[in-house]
């Protein structure tokens, strides 16, 4: 976080409806300068589930993305593509990547996985002409399995 400044950077205050970043970035630098009484609390603690709801999204898409062509690659092998390598060693990596940065989403991994699985799932489908039948309800790799670099589903 920066250093506090004693004066504003923003010359009015941003309405939130116009520029919610902006909005966020000036509610952060009364924080900083400890202006409390200046704060939108409303518009603050709506930022901060946002930005919470967010670091639980991000990982659910990019479990979708990585899970998807997984399953293409296993239930329709005639089909492969070399495309499926780049994104799902991408998604490994953004994956890694946020688990590094927020730990406690290796506690819900599992969750995630669930959930992604269906949406990848109907993907898969509608991407390989498949019924939805035709791919497995739950989703038949660990996560651990999903995030190996050199895990290829057969």
């Amino acid at each position: 976080m920066g250093l506090a400044r004693s004066e504003s950077l923003f010359a009015y205050p941003t309405d939130y409806e116009d520029d919610a970043a902006a909005r966020a970035f000036e509610q952060t630098e009364l924080l900083c300068l400890k202006r409390v009484s200046e704060l939108e609390l409303a518009d603050l603690v709506g930022d901060v589930e946002s930005m919470g709801r967010e670091q639980r999204h991000a990982p659910l898409l990019s479990c979708r993305v990585l899970i998807s062509p997984l399953l293409k690659r296993r239930f329709q092998p005639s089909r492969r593509s070399r495309s499926w390598k780049s994104s799902t060693a991408r998604e490994r990596r953004n994956t890694e990547d946020r688990e590094r940065d927020d730990p406690s989403l290796e506690a819900v991994a599992n969750r995630i996985v669930a959930q992604a699985c269906r949406t990848a799932r109907r993907q898969a489908a509608a991407q390989t002409d498949r019924a939805s039948a035709s791919f497995p309800a739950d989703c038949p790799w660990t996560p651990a399995e999903l995030l190996d670099p050199d895990f290829q589903p057969e």
